[in-house]
């Protein structure tokens, strides 16, 4: 172990790295706090930059209560995008001190924000099976792809399909059906912004392909399942997606106790994975360093491990 931050009082559900070397976490529970941190590898000690009290996080006129379940930060405007257990989401503009509601976005608690790397768009997932791409000036749903309780995953694909008058029958025998209750825990964009990811409750990654032209639409082109260790287990599901800079590689942090990299070609239409590396405690965060040679993960136990990478030989080791 590198580093231990304590600084809530209660768990620790939202936690998102900034590029600028910060870290930004969500307390729940009794806690309701947001606080932000400098975590630069060249310190050796964290520092506490600022605290938000759960009153100091709100919109004005709104019924909004801090009680985050995911946080996404906007490098693009700075902004944080907060995902509450209540199903609402908010814009909390740092340097303002000041929120504004988005939307109450989703049938059930919001667990996956994730912003566009060049456009100031965003995408939302949640429990109510639903990925929603959101404008972020607007606050306006621009799209959305939604998921059926053990049904056909394809079966919006081919809606979309329909409505633009588009004939793709003869892909069909590649779409390949997984059962999934399709609760979305995680998303994110690749690098570039051409594709989407996300991860499932019951692990789950399925693949986008994000269309802005002529209209906004997310196009699934890809569903694969990591196998449960135990397959009863309702905890085995994925955490956090994360892709590296040139889009070459796919890190997941896993609910099984395990980080997984598939190296990613064909324009995301072919994952291949590498032997996983176990961690004594489940990961629930996982970030690239910025040459690809370095991934990072945060467990359970709040332990940050360091793995290098040789995307060559498919493998990676860890260090602290």
């Amino acid at each position: 172990m590198i580093k231990m931050i304590k600084g809530h009082k209660d768990a620790v559900l939202a936690l998102e790295y900034t590029d600028e070397g910060q870290l930004i976490t969500g307390g729940s529970g009794k806690d309701k706090s947001l606080k932000i941190w400098n975590v630069k590898d060249d310190e050796k000690s964290e520092i506490l930059k600022e605290t938000y009290n759960s009153g100091d996080i709100k919109v004005e006129g709104s019924d909004f209560e801090f009680s985050p379940r995911v946080i996404c930060y906007d490098n693009n405007n700075k902004q944080v995008f907060i995902g509450s257990k209540s199903n609402q989401i908010i814009s909390w503009n740092i340097e303002e001190k000041k929120g504004s509601l988005v939307i109450d976005g989703h049938d059930g608690q919001v667990h996956s924000i994730s912003s566009h790397p060049t456009e100031n768009i965003f995408i939302t997932g949640g429990w109510d099976r639903a990925l929603k791409v959101w404008n972020a000036d607007t606050y306006k749903c621009i799209a959305t792809y939604e998921f059926k309780k053990n049904g056909d995953p394809w079966e919006w694909q081919r809606k979309q399909e329909q409505e633009a008058g588009e004939d793709k029958k003869n892909e069909d025998e590649e779409r390949k059906i997984v059962k999934d209750d399709w609760e979305i825990v995680t998303s994110t964009w690749s690098q570039d912004g051409k594709w989407v990811v996300i991860g499932t409750e019951s692990s789950t990654i399925a693949v986008f392909e994000y269309v802005s032209n002529p209209n906004v639409r997310l196009n699934l082109v890809k569903a694969f399942q990591i196998p449960k260790k135990n397959q009863n287990s309702e905890l085995e599901g994925i955490a956090k997606l994360r892709f590296n800079i040139d889009n070459t590689l796919l890190a997941v942090a896993h609910m099984d106790g395990n980080l997984y990299v598939f190296s990613v070609e064909e324009n995301c239409k072919k994952f291949t994975k590498w032997k996983p590396a176990p961690q004594r405690a489940a990961p629930y965060q996982v970030q690239w360093g910025n040459d690809s040679t370095l991934v990072r993960v945060l467990t359970r136990d709040y332990e940050v491990c360091n793995f290098q990478v040789d995307a060559d030989k498919k493998n990676f080791n860890s260090y602290t």
